[in-house]
């Protein structure tokens, strides 16, 4: 199958991707059969340098007198500016391989983009194996190129960048991704960060369970399940009200505000009932809370 595909049509192609977070752009990126691309003069290149074998093997020669070998299932990465020569091989009518000349840039400081970035900066050349996903990703890149229906420029740039990533796994030794990620909220969720948006601007208001529902065009029933399945508060009353002690000790902080200033901020219609509800949530009334404060 791959022997009847042409080759050029991808070794033609100039490709750029380009994510939210990193920049890979490529230089080139050849298939190679028997042996069609060598360069035996000594030489650099200013970006990395990447050869993945399918079939056959590949040699290559480093200044320091080194010379290595890479079978089929195996690669080399070559980094900036690394001397190196390539010599054409006698009986290499089998190589099939992949060679790819790029440079990636990151355009955020997310934990994807830095971990692209590292694994193929390398003071030295490396070793890899070749992963038959990575292998499948390459193969996909070349056949779209030959049938060239709309969009395969899309899948060409998506399909390298995703044999990249396997490419840079093996490399970093396949590090497990622990760091947080965007989750995808449902509705109720986003329904929540609504109401607690909306709850904290108003706390200085007299809102109450249907003026909260009324606001967000839903029944007070409707209200008091988003509450409950999205949070730890028992009711939206509970929720208001814990919001309001919340702020009540953040105001408590500041000696010029009195108990009756801070009972007006939160809504509160007296100072007596702001007493009553801090020292039924918090567990004791407002000036001892205050001197608490004090204290430490």
């Amino acid at each position: 199958m791959l022997e009847e595909l042409n080759l050029q049509k991808l070794n033609e192609l100039k490709l750029c991707i380009s994510t939210s977070d990193v920049r890979i752009e490529v230089e080139w990126f050849h298939a190679t059969r028997r042996d069609n691309f060598f360069n035996p003069k000594w030489h650099m290149h200013p970006s990395v340098e990447m050869h993945c074998v399918l079939e056959g093997k590949d040699e290559f020669y480093f200044q320091d007198n080194e010379a290595v070998m890479i079978h089929s299932g195996q690669g080399i990465l070559i980094p900036p500016k690394m001397i190196h020569k390539r010599i054409q091989q006698p009986q290499n009518e089998k190589l099939l391989k992949f060679s790819l000349n790029f440079s990636i840039t990151p355009l955020s400081d997310s934990e994807e983009s830095k971990f692209l970035y590292s694994a193929f900066n390398s003071d030295s050349f490396r070793l890899l194996v070749f992963p038959e996903d990575a292998q499948r990703m390459m193969i996909h890149c070349l056949k779209e190129a030959n049938e060239r229906k709309f969009g395969f420029l899309m899948v060409i740039s998506s399909s390298l960048q995703s044999a990249l990533v396997m490419l840079a796994r093996e490399l970093s030794q396949d590090p497990d991704a622990d760091y947080p990620v965007p989750l995808n909220r449902g509705i109720n969720d986003e329904r929540y960060q609504i109401l607690e948006k909306y709850i904290r601007s108003n706390l200085n208001n007299q809102i109450s369970v249907s003026s909260v529902a009324d606001y967000m065009n839903l029944s007070a029933k409707q209200l008091g399940r988003i509450v409950t399945e999205s949070s730890d508060y028992s009711s939206v009353q509970d929720m208001i009200l814990s919001l309001r002690m919340k702020k009540a000790k953040e105001l408590l902080r500041q000696p010029e505000l009195s108990n009756a200033d801070i009972a007006r901020m939160i809504g509160f219609s007296s100072e007596y009932y702001f007493n009553r509800i801090f020292r039924q949530k918090i567990g004791l009334p407002p000036g001892r809370y205050r001197k608490s404060l004090r204290a430490n």
